[in-house]
């Protein structure tokens, strides 16, 4: 039985196996381990169903196919390097687009409707119709995404271009072909931070002799070279997407009127830049220089 990659892809988390039946072109509900199961994907409860004597034969040569193409080797090793991180501490749950990312990089082959299905899964996608509605107006199964994939934005208090930006910014960080990209861009932003707190460490040395101030005024002017060469370099990976500087504007905004809402009155720019360099979106960026590109639009 084919799969519903669709309903699949609206699970934010899939285990091995589930991963691997989807490969194998089969639904997961066809699992011989547990008598086969029925997830409802909007609400997560599981039924027991039972497939029948085909439909687990096919099972039984999807799991020799895996091994033959290497498939589990491949996830075991990635989960070793650390180049794929388990949701759980057995290491048997992933990220629903982050295994995939990785297996679309490592040309592992899968079914044309799995892929078709994830391009449009992607928000940008699933809700080109529905940027100018209000939330209440809109379909069950489009608020559920909406709520879910803007967490913690409101999706009423964003403009129709904001919510636009915000959309396009969460397919950025779930397509697999910037992946690498991202990945550079972390390790710049890294060694930026790295740079920034020697300068610090640099900054708070006492110099007490000309030559001691000098040797000092000689390492400062090289760090702070090397600074602006990593933060250039940052922003021109950053011109990749180009509408990054909007988009978190964007993000800024719908913080702000959230903290608005639970009633916080003190909104700097430094506090909003702190609290998006934690988030998932905006973790490849500093603080400081989210404060240089935000403008404090909320009053």
């Amino acid at each position: 039985m084919e799969p519903e990659y669709a309903q699949w892809l609206r699970k934010t988390v899939w285990s091995r196996q589930e991963l691997f039946y989807l490969i194998a072109g089969l639904d997961p509900a066809c699992n011989p381990q547990n008598a086969g199961v029925s997830v409802d994907l909007d609400t997560g409860e599981s039924t027991p169903v039972e497939p029948d004597e085909a439909e687990l034969q096919n099972v039984a040569k999807a799991a020799v196919e895996m091994q033959r193409r290497g498939i589990p080797d491949l996830i075991g090793r990635a989960v070793k390097a650390g180049d794929l991180k388990s949701t759980d501490v057995s290491g048997e749950y992933f990220r629903t687009h982050e295994v995939i990312a990785y297996l679309i990089k490592h040309n592992v082959s899968m079914p044309a409707q799995m892929t078709g299905a994830f391009n449009e899964a992607l928000l940008m996608n699933a809700l080109k119709n529905w940027f100018a509605s209000p939330l209440e107006t809109l379909p069950a199964d489009v608020r559920a995404r909406i709520n879910r994939d803007f967490f913690p934005m409101s999706w009423d208090d964003l403009t129709q271009e904001q919510r636009k930006s915000v959309a396009a910014q969460r397919d950025y960080q779930h397509d697999p072909s910037t992946q690498e990209e991202r990945g550079r861009i972390f390790d710049l932003t890294a060694r930026q931070i790295e740079i920034e707190q020697d300068i610090r460490e640099l900054e708070l040395m006492a110099a007490h002799t000309p030559l001691e101030r000098e040797s000092k005024e000689r390492q400062l002017t090289a760090l702070r070279a090397k600074l602006q060469s990593t933060e250039a370099e940052i922003d021109r990976g950053a011109t990749l997407k180009p509408t990054r500087d909007e988009e978190l504007q964007a993000s800024a905004d719908a913080l702000a009127a959230q903290w608005k809402r639970e009633g916080r009155r003190v909104m700097t720019k430094r506090e909003i830049a702190k609290e998006l360099s934690k988030s998932d979106d905006w973790k490849e960026i500093t603080a400081n220089r989210i404060e240089r590109i935000i403008r404090a639009t909320w009053g």
